[in-house]
């Protein structure tokens, strides 16, 4: 065989290896990408006991939300403790050394038929109060009551607070001030404090009952 013959066939195999030694080469790199990424997947996968960790902790999580929402439901009044919440935010007002002067829902302004037509719609569950506190006291006695209603037993919040001094010269030279308090109390309405009321009541007869009889 010619020598000018070989030449091309040497080339040829040489290419072939070449071109097979790129492939292998791309191959091997996306093996190795794909091992990469499926240990780095692996490593996201949580374990079975990070799982039942994380169970655990959601749980816990929820009970404390639910002991929270019943202590919150306990501190929304029926609409008929409205007058002895009155009662006891004036005794509040006095407490902290105001001079009460009235304690009183504010008139609920009258809706028009489209606004309370849609609000029939979307009824709530407790109804919004506003009360104002009326008095005279000085400024760090009307301090100290807006900071005590935090512990107030019943869910108020502060809305407004006004603060006029006194013009008579006595007044004056104690630092005496006129104030306003507005809150807003939230009390459940009569029929869901009443259903409330019955759902306590049935719970215990269904705990002590005992199917086909009483005990």
């Amino acid at each position: 065989m010619k020598r000018g013959a070989i030449q091309p066939m040497a080339l040829l195999a040489i290419g072939v290896v070449l071109v097979g030694g790129l492939f292998a080469y791309w191959q091997y790199n996306v093996m190795q990408g794909a091992e990469a990424r499926f240990h780095t997947l692996q490593a996201e996968v949580p374990t079975e006991k990070e799982v039942e960790d994380e169970l655990r902790k959601t749980e816990s999580e929820v009970e404390e939300y639910q002991v929270r929402l019943n202590h919150l439901e306990k501190s929304v009044p029926p609409e008929a403790y409205v007058p002895t919440m009155l009662s006891e935010l004036e005794a509040l007002g006095k407490l902290n050394r105001i001079s009460v002067t009235g304690v009183r829902p504010v008139p609920v302004p009258a809706k028009n038929k489209k606004d309370a037509a849609a609000e029939s719609k979307k009824k709530k569950a407790y109804t919004e109060v506003e009360i104002d506190i009326t008095g005279v006291g000085r400024y760090d006695d009307v301090l100290a009551m807006v900071n005590s209603l935090k512990e107030f037993p019943k869910v108020v919040a502060v809305r407004t607070i006004s603060l006029t001094p006194k013009k008579d010269e006595v007044s004056k030279s104690q630092g005496l001030l006129e104030t306003t308090i507005r809150l807003k109390a939230y009390v459940f309405s009569l029929d869901q404090g009443a259903k409330k009321e019955e759902d306590s009541a049935s719970k215990p007869l269904a705990m002590n009952s005992t199917p086909g009889g009483t005990q």
